[in-house]
């Protein structure tokens, strides 16, 4: 038999003599489970289970010595959220604005360090992961419940709920990659995951639309897989995930509201593209045309970065905004924009805000999610495409909302990456005699 490592093999480390890695409380992993499955529909049952990893990690660091070394992914996430924090707490020291801001760089800031306590003394059983995921792919089904019932009436902002919902579908779309003799749940999670897809598509959240690029892009990849693989077996079960979850994507699109209230935005967007584009050539901005979703958008973002321009470096600080925004829409007649205290852009708002420092706080975390993708495609197809997948909707997201000032949103990120590193992770405890 061959010995020789295939391109996505994990690499173990190696335990220190006589200490294993001690496997997590099935309570615990239960009620984490619980927990998750109801998250899209409570902001607060989406904030207890990553309190709980927090008060779990910081035990465990209290009572136990590290069982095995660092995973050198894990530190250099560490690594990248001290810089995150590092570079907006010194722009916040910079313009003395104020620390509650800060929620979402210290959210991923704690997630680091509970990470590294939890990687170095515990480890999900292949049993615990498999409920974890189970629980991931129902909170998707209970997100598509919600849209369904209730629209764009959702337990948060919608914009950043969709976010946050689209986060967990990253984590179970990596799953799906995961090599596993059930087959039958990898098939529940692709077609879970289209759930949670039809979910965000129901919450009209256009910011959130980018999903299903990401969606394609995975089932090319599982497509990709089916071809190359050299197990009839094994790609016949692949082949019959990919058919099931195209199968169920023809009955999700059967459903005319599924579709209707999608398209119905984004040919509204496009209307209000086409005004606000005229209304440039013109040089006239009526309040008609700024008094849209996408025109008051527009408007604030080609206004800003002229403001921008005056500060680039140092930004005018947090308090100048929601005033400065105000004046804009005063000056247009804008009510929309006049009801507004920030740029609707993560980008933009922590420029103009923060300046140089902010935007490389920002950048930093997208790229952070990236650049673990790329050292985790030695190691893990799942894991790599799970961090891409979060990079892409960090992304992707934050361009037309600011969604940092979310709790929400900064909950659900930081919860997604701590999942996929316990979920990911191979059981590293010493097989038993």
């Amino acid at each position: 038999m061959s010995t020789a490592q295939t391109p996505f093999e994990m690499k173990h480390h190696p335990l220190q003599p006589g200490r294993e890695l001690l496997a997590a409380p099935t309570w615990l992993v239960f009620c984490l489970g619980a927990l998750l499955l109801i998250s899209p529909l409570s902001t607060k049952a989406a904030g207890v289970p990553l309190f709980l990893m927090w008060a779990w990690g910081a035990w465990l660091a209290w009572r136990l010595a590290p069982r095995v070394p660092a995973d050198p992914l894990v530190m250099q996430w560490c690594g990248i959220v001290l810089a995150v924090f590092g570079l907006r707490a010194a722009a916040t020291l910079l313009w003395d604005d104020a620390w509650r801001g800060r929620h979402f760089e210290v959210r991923l800031l704690v997630c680091g360090l509970a990470l590294w306590c939890l990687s170095t003394r515990v480890t999900f059983t292949e049993g615990q992961k498999r409920w974890t995921t189970h629980a991931i792919a129902l909170a998707c089904w209970a997100a598509l419940g919600l849209t369904w019932m209730h629209g764009r009436d959702t337990p948060t902002n919608a914009i950043a709920w969709a976010a946050g919902v689209s986060f967990l579908v990253c984590v179970l779309l990596a799953r799906c990659f995961v090599q596993s003799r059930d087959q039958g749940a990898r098939i529940f999670w692709l077609t879970s995951a289209l759930a949670g897809f039809a979910g965000v598509l129901l919450s009209q959240s256009r910011g959130s639309f980018g999903l299903g690029i990401w969606f394609l892009v995975v089932i090319a990849a599982l497509g990709s897989m089916f071809v190359a693989s050299r197990h009839l077996l094994g790609g016949r079960v692949l082949g019959g995930a990919l058919l099931t979850a195209l199968v169920a994507a023809a009955m999700l699109s059967s459903f005319f509201r599924l579709s209707e209230a999608p398209i119905a935005r984004l040919k509204e967007a496009r209307t209000e593209i086409a005004n606000i584009a005229s209304s440039m050539q013109a040089q006239s901005f009526s309040p008609e045309v700024l008094d849209t979703s996408v025109g008051a958008r527009l408007y604030m973002y080609l206004q800003s970065l002229k403001e921008i321009q005056q500060a680039p470096l140092a930004g005018h600080g947090e308090a100048q905004m929601g005033p400065w925004v105000k004046a804009l829409g005063e000056k247009s007649q804008s009510h929309v924009i006049q009801s507004l205290n920030h740029l609707h852009s993560d980008p933009l708002s922590i420029w103009f805000s923060h300046g140089l420092l902010g935007m490389l706080s920002y950048l930093l975390s997208i790229a952070g999610l990236a650049w673990l993708a790329w050292k985790a495609r030695a190691r893990s197809l799942g894991l790599c495409m799970g961090f891409l997948g979060l990079s892409w909707m960090h992304l992707s997201t934050g361009l037309t909302n600011f969604n940092t000032i979310h709790n929400y949103y900064g909950v659900m990120l930081s919860l997604s990456v701590l999942l996929l590193f316990l979920l990911e992770t191979p059981d590293h405890r010493a097989k038993q005699p």
